[in-house]
């Protein structure tokens, strides 16, 4: 068990994280206040009474007031604590008490470092015309122009070009205005055509705060994971090189940094991936896929947010991907007649009539799939491969063929499920 010298010692490393660390270094104050100076954010772990301490919690939100959402519930209604948090990040009067969000004085200084802070105010005060004037004062930026600019991308349904807009925009304002425009850009970032760029761009502007920063880098990380959209000529280890160097730049979280070259080394990596990938509704939504050995859902997953990567709004106003499943989906074949959702090839090989090989009785089955203009994805679950077949050349599937699983998907639009 670390003893406080020690734990002390690597927090000025900062090498040291208060979530792994024993309750009584949770509890000791000296450890979390040395803690919360790297780290602010970390007051979540600290022990409940010293969640409770104003020394503490005062020293957390003075360098990031988004870490108000880890006081007591006393300190949330503390008009100082509460000030010193809006200061910084407006947005922290969402973790206010009622009765601040009511406190005039609170919402003004929370609107002054962002307009959006407006939401989280007492009804009465956002329509308060001193408050307003605060907005509108803070959001001048180069006249009428540049705001006519900004709101049609904010009244723009393409999220996928939401990001690139808000950041080319940002390139052009003052200070104020930029770090607002890069904040929105971070919303959308997941969803640009180009992410590998734009999340670079906007980690390298210097405008967001701490916390945003860090939900910017964990959605960058899910990205690469997900392999989401056509990346072109983007190799992987190009992309975790990217993110990690951005990291220790802009970030330095060595837990996340951990993470992610962890998941650069289990990742599986995508050779081949032409399609056709449609849709049901335009007649080809069909894909069928070949395991080594057992299927991993994981594997298709990427496979279908790599090929499916327009994005709509849903029904509560979310934005989620323009794509569905059918469960159970369905083939149907001459050379075997119909199956659905996974199976062993050994089940299809009993299907086919006639003494061949079961090499033989595979090619013959892929033929009639590629023939259809079916996509056939091969997946190396040990090797960590995934790639488009072709009749070319089935040698790597021939070498599984003892442990060879199916799995057939149907896709379509997220409306015509």
């Amino acid at each position: 068990m670390m003893d406080k010298k020690e734990a002390l010692k690597k927090i000025k490393e900062d090498d040291f994280f208060l979530d792994d660390a024993d309750k009584k270094l949770k509890a000791d104050k000296e450890v979390v206040l040395a803690v919360i100076k790297n780290n602010p954010l970390d007051l979540e772990y600290a022990d409940k009474k010293l969640k409770e301490d104003k020394e503490v919690v005062l020293a957390a939100v003075k360098d990031s007031g988004a870490a108000l959402e880890f006081a007591d519930k006393k300190l949330k209604a503390d008009k100082e604590v509460v000030l010193e948090a809006v200061k910084g990040y407006g947005f922290a009067l969402e973790f206010a008490d009622k009765k601040l969000k009511a406190d005039k004085e609170v919402v003004l200084e929370a609107v002054k470092d962002h307009e959006d802070a407006l939401e989280y105010a007492d009804k009465k005060l956002q329509k308060d015309k001193d408050v307003i004037l605060a907005i509108e004062q803070s959001g001048e930026v180069d006249g009428e122009n540049f705001a006519k600019q900004e709101l049609e991308i904010d009244e723009s349904d393409d999220v996928s070009e939401k990001c690139t807009s808000y950041c080319d925009l940002a390139s052009e304002a003052d200070d104020d205005s930029a770090s607002r425009l890069y904040s929105k850009a971070a919303d959308f970032a997941e969803f640009a055509v180009e992410w590998w760029d734009d999340f670079g761009t906007i980690a390298s502007s210097g405008k967001l705060d701490k916390k945003s920063l860090a939900k910017l880098f964990e959605k960058w990380r899910v990205n690469i994971l997900e392999n989401r959209g056509n990346l072109g000529h983007m190799e992987k280890d190009d992309l975790y090189s990217d993110i990690i160097d951005h990291l220790e730049e802009h970030g330095d979280d060595k837990k996340l940094i951990k993470q992610i070259k962890s998941q650069q080394k289990d990742s599986y990596t995508i050779e081949t991936l032409d399609g056709p990938f449609g849709t049901m509704r335009d007649g080809d939504g069909k894909v069928v896929y070949f395991f080594s050995d057992e299927v991993d859902y994981d594997a298709s997953r990427l496979v279908v947010s790599t090929a499916y990567h327009s994005f709509v709004l849903d029904e509560d106003g979310e934005i989620s991907r323009n794509w569905a499943e059918y469960d159970p989906s369905q083939l149907s074949t001459e050379i075997v007649g119909d199956i659905e959702d996974e199976l062993d090839f050994a089940e299809i090989v009993n299907k086919i009539d006639g003494g061949d090989a079961n090499s033989a009785k595979l090619e013959m089955f892929i033929n009639e799939l590629l023939e259809k203009n079916i996509p056939c994805i091969f997946v190396n679950t040990k090797e960590k491969l995934i790639t488009q077949i072709s009749n070319d050349d089935l040698s790597p599937i021939v070498d599984c063929l003892d442990n060879l699983k199916v799995y057939v998907r149907e896709y379509d639009y997220a409306g015509d499920y």
